[in-house]
């Protein structure tokens, strides 16, 4: 009869012999007993969970550790070889910027995004003049380049947020008015006329819808406004604005003679109510057309006078009649029939 002795994993120096199981002593290892011990331990230990929580809070922590250790590492190492080498090194991260950019240009826009955000949060003063001196090596180098990024950038920024866009322009503004309020003045002048050369049309709406807007909200300061600035090109061109207000009469007779035949009515009304009142306003109004008159053909007077004296070559010294205006006044006056009215 032959026997068969299989080792089996049941038990230490379990053997088999034909259908009979015997049991044998075999020597087991210290290192073996001394691992299933270490094993039995830890089971009975990471029962507990308490015990679990502190032994992974420790492993993330000492991975945590290395990963510093060896981020510092690299740090002291890129910085030596920068010392040593510095043009090869911004060429060997130059190149690698390009090639993650290319793969995952979302990812590293994302990463300059934060990078950005946590170095202006330390030091906003450096970083806006970093910002300034980019942009102007940038402008200097392709200026027509900037000019369409910056446009796409307003336009995007005011499509996203046109209230915010609308208020940083109004302080902006304040401020460059503030530090050169001619500057600002001569760039309005130039950009006014350069919209009104491409599209006067619309810029004479806007002028308009301006000045309803503006005459709404305040009417006296509009009414005043409006008043210096005809005095004043009055007194620049008199012949112009004369000539202006013409038009401007027969202008709006023609588009609208039923609003002019209301007003003569309303002045006609407002004769029949008080004629005293309007024959005041003509008497005025004659008044200072002849005072007008008169110190014209005075000066006219005075330079004959003078061009006379210049041709008999007499030396006729200076008098000044003060009362000569008066005199021509009521030379006027008694020269008429129906009086200074």
């Amino acid at each position: 009869m032959c026997q068969h002795k299989v080792k089996n994993s049941v038990g230490c120096g379990q053997t088999l012999v034909g259908d009979r199981s015997e049991f044998h002593k075999e020597p087991i290892d210290k290192k073996e007993k001394r691992r299933a011990y270490i094993k039995e331990y830890m089971k009975k230990k990471r029962a507990d969970v308490e015990f679990r929580k502190r032994e992974n809070e420790n492993l993330q922590q000492r991975r945590h550790n290395n990963v510093e250790i060896t981020r510092e590492k690299r740090k002291r190492d890129a910085i030596k070889r920068k010392k040593t080498n510095p043009e090869h090194v911004r060429e060997i991260d130059k190149q690698s910027k390009k090639k993650q950019k290319a793969e995952n240009p979302e990812h590293v826009r994302e990463i300059h995004k934060r990078s950005k955000c946590k170095r202006k949060a330390e030091n906003p003063e450096h970083l806006r003049e970093i910002d300034k001196r980019s942009k102007s090596k940038q402008k200097a180098e392709n200026p027509e380049l900037v000019r369409e990024i910056d446009k796409r950038s307003k336009s995007k920024r005011k499509a996203e947020n046109p209230a915010h866009i609308r208020e940083v322009g109004k302080h902006s503004k304040s401020k460059c008015k503030a530090e050169n309020p001619e500057h600002i003045r001569e760039i309005g002048k130039r950009s006014k006329s350069k919209r009104k050369a491409e599209n006067p049309e619309h810029i004479r709406e806007i002028g308009k819808r301006t000045k309803s807007k503006c005459k709404a909200e305040n009417p006296e300061h509009v009414r005043e406004i409006g008043k210096r600035s005809k005095s004043k090109r009055k007194a620049e061109n008199p012949e112009k604005i004369r000539e202006i207000s013409k038009k401007s009469f027969t202008n709006c007779k023609a588009k609208n003679p039923e609003h002019r035949k209301e007003i003569d009515q309303t002045f006609r009304k407002r004769k029949v109510d008080n004629p005293e009142h309007i024959r005041q306003i003509n008497r005025n109004a004659k008044a200072r057309k002849t005072v007008k008159h008169a110190s014209i053909l005075a000066a006219e007077m005075q330079f004959q006078n003078s061009e006379n004296a210049c041709n008999d070559k007499v030396h006729v010294p200076e008098q000044r009649d003060e009362n000569s205006i008066v005199s021509l006044v009521n030379f006027f006056h008694s020269s008429i029939e129906c009086g200074p009215e």
